[in-house]
């Protein structure tokens, strides 16, 4: 599953947009990315991965109300 929506991926749509907006896109993406990756492990029961992902961002994300949605006591 997550391998099939990691193929649908495709550049990002900024052909003529400042360098720094494009790199701003990108993290935010990756971010959402990683965020996507870590409720797959939880969904595959895979408690260690699970957990090691969600450490790599949560301190970057805990004031975004997608992701306090998503992950509600994440530490």
């Amino acid at each position: 599953m997550l391998q099939r929506v990691s193929e649908l991926r495709s550049e990002l749509p900024l052909p003529h947009a400042d360098p720094l907006l494009k790199g701003e896109v990108e993290l935010a993406r990756e971010k959402l990315w990683t965020l996507y990756r870590a409720a797959y492990y939880g969904y595959l029961g895979d408690v260690e991965r699970w957990e090691a992902t969600l450490r790599r961002i949560v301190p970057e994300l805990r004031e975004n109300p997608y992701f306090r949605w998503f992950v509600t006591e994440a530490r």
